[in-house]
Order: C-alpha cells, then structure tokens, then sequence
C-alpha cells in the first residue's frame, strides 16, 4: 500500500471504533456513532478499491513486459 492508501485505511479504522466506541457507550445520540462507523467502512472501502485498482495496473504492465520477453 502506498502512503495515501495507508492513511486512509488508518482513517477508516479510527473512524470505526470511534463510532462503535460511541454507541456502546452512548456519549452522543445514535446516528452520530452510526454516521462515523459506515464513513469509516466507506473509507475502507476507497482504500481497497485505489489499491487493486493500482495492483491491476501494476499486474498488466508485468504481463506485458513479459509476453515482450518471450
């Protein structure tokens, strides 16, 4: 992963025990606790997605270079 990639999965993991933290112990009303897990997961998600969209790439400019190879 690269330095964007694992900030933002840092950013989701924060995120989501903060808001689980948040509705176990009920320290603001629900939907805030709710709203910083699932933008927690969302950002996850926009992690992995940069990620194996950045392996893919990586992977087919291998593959080429090798089918050149032979």
């Amino acid at each position: 992963m690269n330095k964007q990639e694992h900030s933002l999965r840092i950013l989701s993991v924060v995120l989501i025990i903060g808001g689980v933290v948040l509705q176990i112990f009920h320290t603001t009303a629900y939907g805030n606790g709710y709203f910083y897990t699932l933008f927690g997961f969302m950002f996850g998600l926009i992690a992995y997605i940069n990620y194996s969209a950045r392996l893919k790439a990586e992977n087919a400019a291998l593959q080429q270079r090798f089918d050149a190879r032979q």
